[in-house]
Order: structure tokens, then sequence, then C-alpha cells
């Protein structure tokens, strides 16, 4: 049915090499032919309906020389569906080179801590490909070693090798032929990994350093265009509708479009530039189970209250029960007229306060429970490097890990005291050090705490001296925290400009609807002289609707890229949207409380009826 074997025939046989190295840097387990099949399939599939329907519509409406035209759209999309899928081959190469160069210090210190026991290259390997959650890509590539190892017979030389051949980063490729050297010639394998260890953490450092010029040109790009470009659009257009009525769509399109697509765009390149985070699933503890029929009243309740503990290692669970909070409060305003504010204060009720008192019912929970959280992780990251140190400091005394942690005194280390002594008290209950300090980990959930952790307790379980393995995370902590504190600093700046640039838009929006708007004639103007001028009524409540949601919009949209701009989270951008949407409200509901329009309206131009 589909001429892909016709197609195939003409397909050069360097675009099939490019293609099948392609799929073994993104590590798709797929032959380049039948990769090759299926992207033909799609791409004929789609020049066929294309052609069909600009075929269909071109006869339909009388369009000259249509069966040409339907020809050349036809083909055309199916060349560039065959592009794209093919682009996009291409670049899961390029995301997995990002990931794997971004992960490339933290997989480095888990292969030192293997190493350091005596751990032979290939189970290195093995126990690296089974941590996906904390190596991501890295776990790939681990694994094709293995897969080469033990399926084909390859020696661990040549596993490692060919691995590098095809590898889509070219600092791991460098580090897998290195490696493969060391191997070959029985040379020190931690040495090796440690010196490693130590050139990837400056990289990384130099890499993020780097990163933060260019996150600073795009901030102020995207503050002056997401902050200013809608305003200037609609002033300019304001009067164009005067002098010449234009279609609504265009103002519509102006407020409800650009705005929101400008904004994702820039969401997503910054997303771009973002420093990357261990994604790890939250650990929660095996629901309860009914005992029997009718326990529920025993259950429940029970099960409620560990809920309501875990909410603040979890704020994203709070949104299970601020939206439908949110949901009932809208359905019950529109419906019974619940907390009408406007009705009360002589306003008309609008349905903007619905949706900003929707709003904060719906986020202003996780956004509280959020920030006291992330306070939190930061005062016990901070401090986390001096424990490590002193922690390697004792081990390298020659005590083992448990009495280590016994002999530090917990006061000295601020933020991690409390989980200090719950860890001594759980290793002088009897417990292993790997187990207390799992449930460490557990308590604070954290992602950076869970690799340093994980590390420490295979070091622990390698050998007992794990003093240099200490020193290489507490230089990782280290890092990561001076690369968070350094981007903090040098967005501070461009957070306020964004308020700058809302509260300028808000106040000026308000101005226009306020002062503008009622000096405007409501009906049809000559200027005088018989110039064949004249001015077009506007409809002043389409105006300060546009006005209205344009600054609650821009609220949300400037928010999350403050927030993208201190940490390259969207989610700490939420607090700066919540607050920015809330600021718009009150200028606009507070300007309509306030008798303003008595002394600030303009004198209205005379009117002629027409």
């Amino acid at each position: 049915m589909f001429p892909t074997d016709f197609l195939l025939r003409r397909i050069k046989e360097k675009r099939m090499e490019e293609v099948r190295l392609a799929l073994r840097r993104a590590r798709i387990a797929r032959s380049a032919r039948e990769f090759l099949e299926d992207t033909l399939r799609f791409s004929f599939l789609l020049s066929l309906v294309i052609f069909l329907l600009v075929l269909f519509l071109g006869l339909r409406y009388g369009v000259p020389y249509s069966p040409l035209l339907a020809l050349f759209a036809g083909l055309g999309a199916g060349y560039g569906l065959y592009r794209l899928l093919l682009l996009n081959l291409e670049k899961s190469g390029w995301a997995r080179k990002r990931e794997i160069e971004a992960r490339m210090p933290h997989a480095l210190a888990f292969m030192l801590a293997m190493s350091k026991g005596g751990v032979g290259v290939v189970r290195i390997f093995r126990e690296l490909s089974q941590r996906k959650e904390d190596y991501g890509e890295i776990c790939k590539e681990a694994a094709a070693v293995v897969r080469n190892v033990e399926v084909f017979g390859m020696s661990p030389v040549q596993a490692i090798t060919d691995v590098a051949e095809t590898c889509p980063s070219e600092k791991f490729k460098e580090f897998l032929k290195t490696l493969a050297t060391v191997v070959e010639t029985g040379s020190s394998l931690g040495d090796f990994l440690s010196s490693r260890c130590e050139k990837a953490y400056f990289e990384a450092k130099d890499a993020q350093l780097k990163s933060f010029e260019t996150v600073s040109i795009m901030a102020e790009i995207s503050t002056i265009t997401i902050g200013l470009l809608p305003f200037l659009l609609l002033v300019t257009l304001l009067p164009l509708q005067m002098m010449s009525p234009i279609p609504s769509a265009v103002l519509y399109a102006t407020v409800y479009l650009a705005i929101p697509l400008g904004s994702a765009l820039f969401i997503f390149l910054l997303s771009q530039y973002s420093p990357w985070e261990a994604r790890h699933p939250v650990r929660v503890e095996e629901p309860m189970r009914l005992g029997r029929r009718g326990s529920f009243w025993v259950w429940g309740p029970r099960r409620f209250l560990s809920f309501l503990r875990s909410l603040p290692d979890d704020p994203v669970r709070v949104l299970y029960l601020s939206l439908p909070a949110a949901a009932l409060f809208a359905i019950l305003r529109f419906s019974a007229g619940l907390l009408n504010l406007e009705t009360r204060l002589g306003l008309e009720p609008q349905a903007e306060t619905t949706f900003v008192l929707s709003l904060v019912i719906a986020l202003l929970p996780f956004v509280i429970l959020h920030e006291l959280r992330e306070r939190r992780l930061e005062k016990i990251l901070a401090i986390t490097p001096d424990y490590l140190s002193s922690l390697s400091a004792a081990v390298s005394s020659g005590l083992p890990p448990a009495k280590a942690i016994k002999t530090l005194p917990p006061d000295r280390f601020g933020a991690l005291s409390q989980e200090l002594v719950k860890v001594r008290r759980d290793i002088e209950w009897g417990s292993p050090a790997a187990e207390a300090l799992s449930e460490m980990e557990r308590r604070i959930r954290s992602g950076l705490l869970m690799r340093v952790i994980s590390v420490m307790n295979i070091a622990a379980t390698a050998t007992g001296n794990i003093g240099d393995v200490l020193k290489v995370l507490a230089n990782d902590v280290s890092t990561e925290v001076y690369l968070k504190r350094e981007r903090r600093t040098q967005t501070f700046t461009y957070v306020l400009i964004a308020y700058m640039i809302f509260g300028v838009f808000a106040i000026t929006a308000v101005g226009m609807v306020v002062i503008f708007l009622p000096a405007l004639p409501t009906q049809n103007v000559e200027m005088p002289g018989g110039m064949g001028i004249g001015i077009n009524p506007v409809n002043p409540q389409l105006v300060r609707t546009l006005f209205y949601h344009a600054v609650l919009i821009q609220g949300i949209a400037l928010g999350i890229l403050a927030g993208q701009f201190r940490t390259g989270r969207i989610r700490d951008g939420i607090k700066h949207a919540l607050l920015m949407c809330v600021m718009g409200w009150l200028i606009f509901t507070g300007v309509e409380l306030l008798p303003l329009s008595s002394f600030l309206k303009l004198p209205t131009l005379p009117t002629t009826g027409g």
C-alpha cells in the first residue's frame, strides 16, 4: 500500500549510516531501516491527506490550478514531516548529551565510592545502570557496557571502547576512552576516578557560571517583551480602532494569545538553560490496609492525619485539597453569591474577582508550605558540607562511620542538628549507620541528599575508610550551594525589574480605563473643517475588560518567569505569579472603590449624531 520500498531505495547509504549512528547515540533498539520505513510511512500518509484536503477545497471554491497546488502542498507536508522526525531523532541525542554532562560529576562520585572497596569496573557499571533516578541517561551508557560484556562476550576494555564510540557527549566519551586505557594497563582506578571527579566538578561549576550570562540576557528580553509589548500593542490599536474600525479579534488575540504564547516560549527557552536537578520520586509509606469490613472509621481518620503530617515534606499533595476547595468556592459563588464582596461594597459582581479568589484558595497553601520547605532545605544544605568535612576527618582518623557519626556533636551543625540527633538515636538503638542515614534522607526528601547518602552507604559497605569519598561529596554539595546562591544574587535585579514593569503596566492600564476612556465620545464625531475625518466610538466595557484581563494574565506570566530567573524551576514562580495577580486585582478594585473619576475625568469631545 505504501511505496516505502521505492522511497527507501532512493535514500543514500550515507543518510542510512547517519540514522544508524543517531539511533545508537539515542540508545534506541531499532534498526535504521525500520525507523526509516515508519518515518516514510507516516510522511506518505500526511502527504496524501493534505493533497486530498487541498484538492477538495480548491475544487469546492474554484481555486485556479487546484491539482497543482494540492500536489505541492502534499509533497511539502510529507517532506516536512520526514525532516521533522529525523530532526527529533537527532534532538534526542542532543538532550542526552546535556543530561549526561550535567550528571557526570555525581556519577563519577558514585563510581569512586564503589572503587574504594576494590569493586571491579564491570560491577561498577552494573550498579550504576540500576540507578536511573539518580543518574539519568548515564545509566543507559552503563547498561550498554554491561550488555557488551555479558551478552556479546566482549572484554571490559572492548565494551567500554565500543560504548564510547557512540556516546553523544564528547566529555563522557573521552572519559570512557581514558577509563579503558586505565583498565587495560592496570593503573589505580580509585586515583583516576578521584582526579576526574575534581575535574568534573570544576567544569560543571564553570559551565553553570557561563550559563548565567545567557539567562541574564534572556531575562532582559523576556521581561521587556512580555511586560511592555502587549501594552504598546493595545495603546497602538486603540486609536486605530477609533479612526478606522478593526476586527475585535485582533484585540482579543493580543491579550489572550500573544501574552500566553510569548510567555510559554520564554518559559521553554529558560528551561533549556536551567540547572539539571535530579527528579526523585518521593518515597511514601505503604497505605494502611483495612483489617476487616466496616473498619473505615478506624482507618480513615488515621490515614487523613498521616496525610496532613506529610504535607510539610511534600507540598504538592496539598493541591489535592486546595484545588477542589477552589472549584467548590467558584461554583458556590456563581450559583449562590457566596462572599460577593463587590455587592457589599456597592459594585457590580465581577468574574475577575471570582477567578482571583479561587486562585488564592488553590495556590496559597502550596506557596506557604513550599516556601517553608525550601527555606529549611536551604539551611540544611548550607551546613551539609561542613558536616561531611568533619565526618571525613573523623573517619580518616580511624573511627568507623557509625562511631564517627555518634562522636560529632549535633549542636555544631545548625539546621541539621535535629536530624543528626535522630540519626544518633537510631544508631544507639541498634540500627546500622546506613539505615539511620537513609531514614534521615527519607525525612528530608532532598534529591541532592539522596545522592550523597546513597554514595555514602555504598562506600561504607565497600570499605570502612570513606574519608576520600566524603571529601568529594562535601565538594559536590558546596558546589551546588554556591551555584544556587550565585544564581539568586545575579538574577535578583531581574526579579525587581519584572515587578516594576508589571506595576507600571497595571497603573497605566488603570489610568487608561479611568481617565482616557470616559473622555471618549459615545457617538460618531466629525472633525471641524470638513476634512472627512471622524472619530468612531469605542466600547468602554470591551476596552476595560481587555486591559483588566491583560494585567491579570501578564501578572501570572511575569511571575512564573521571575521564579525561573531565580532558581530555574517553574514552581518557584507560583508565589510571584499569585502576588502579581492579586496586586493587579487590588489596583483595579481599589480604583473603582475610590471616586477618582469625579476629578480625574477629562472633558469629552463634542459629539454629532450620525
